[in-house]
């Protein structure tokens, strides 16, 4: 991993840039119908399969291509013309709006979820839970935890959880170390790699996990274990699962935004309706992510007896 990222600067050259994107304002999708290519953060990739799945199945007309990319390959994408849709671990800045904007983009954005970046270890290791501050010791190189721990293992460089856990510590003044940090091409290859190391913390989007009726998922669960990790209001312990989310206690946490860029009224803007209405805040909620809407159940109590 070569330092620190910086997203924005692709956007940097957006006001300059002529760029090849045909923006005409129509297509040949519908909200309902057609084809649409998505790029979705590769920490959602169970989440994202079950909405297109069910989606198609309702539209049979549709037909969505997902394309799993971390978010500085996604923000790319979009700067090279080739991405119309994408769902990030966060909302465009008003820099990059404006950017956009000034190459005719019409930004449509849309939370949809939260979720929350999660710290593994081999089941053999001994540590349960850790302290911000041994996080943080960790990832800037100094003794902590024991000893148990010789390197933090993320999803790629550009990724969102990288971006989210340097953000983090860049606001207490720690200076994250490169290298004792190792970038892998993918979630699956962190969670690979933590089966056979026991000297590792790998850090991942929830999704990968969170869904106790995946099979992946269980698997995961069953060579691993997820830390708990200090909570950034006061010191107690929390795990990065939905409840622990939804009270506020677990500190690595982002909302989920899908980007509609087509311009007009086509298959993102179906799709992302369909995410936000009941159906698919469903699934999020059943993935293990918090819903941006949560529905609530509605229960009769009968006083007659």
């Amino acid at each position: 991993m070569k330092g620190v990222f910086w997203i924005s600067a692709f956007f940097i050259l957006f006001g300059s840039a002529c760029g090849n994107f045909d923006y005409s304002g129509k297509g040949k999708d519908i909200p309902t119908a057609g084809e649409l290519e998505l790029w979705v953060d590769h920490g959602d990739s169970l989440l994202f399969t079950q909405l297109k799945d069910l989606f198609e199945a309702n539209y049979p007309k549709s037909n969505i291509k997902l394309i799993y990319a971390s978010e500085i390959e996604i923000l790319k994408a979009v700067n090279d013309g080739k991405c119309r849709a994408c769902v990030m671990h966060r909302n465009f800045d008003t820099l990059e709006k404006t950017a956009l904007e000034n190459r005719d983009f019409k930004v449509r954005s849309i939370k949809i979820g939260t979720t929350s970046t999660a710290f593994l270890v081999n089941i053999q290791n001994p540590v349960a839970e850790i302290s911000l501050q041994d996080l943080g010791k960790i990832l800037s190189m100094e003794n902590s935890s024991g000893g148990y721990f010789k390197q933090v293992i993320f999803d790629k460089a550009g990724g969102a959880n990288f971006r989210l856990v340097s953000d983090f510590f860049g606001k207490r003044n720690v200076k994250i170390k490169t290298g004792g940090i190792r970038s892998l091409p993918s979630p699956e290859s962190v969670l690979r790699w933590l089966e056979l190391n026991t000297d590792a913390v790998g850090v991942v989007n929830l999704n990968l996990i969170a869904d106790r009726s995946d099979s992946s998922a269980s698997r995961w669960l069953n060579n691993l274990r997820v830390l708990k990790v200090q909570s950034h209001t006061d010191s107690s312990f929390a795990y990065p699962f939905q409840s622990q989310m939804a009270a506020g206690q677990y500190p690595f946490v982002s909302d989920i935004y899908f980007h509609d860029l087509q311009g007009y009224s086509g298959l993102a803007s179906g799709f992302v309706a369909w995410i936000y209405s009941q159906p698919g805040q469903t699934i999020i909620k059943k993935s293990g992510l918090l819903p941006a809407r949560d529905m609530g159940r509605t229960i009769e109590i009968s006083t007659e007896y």
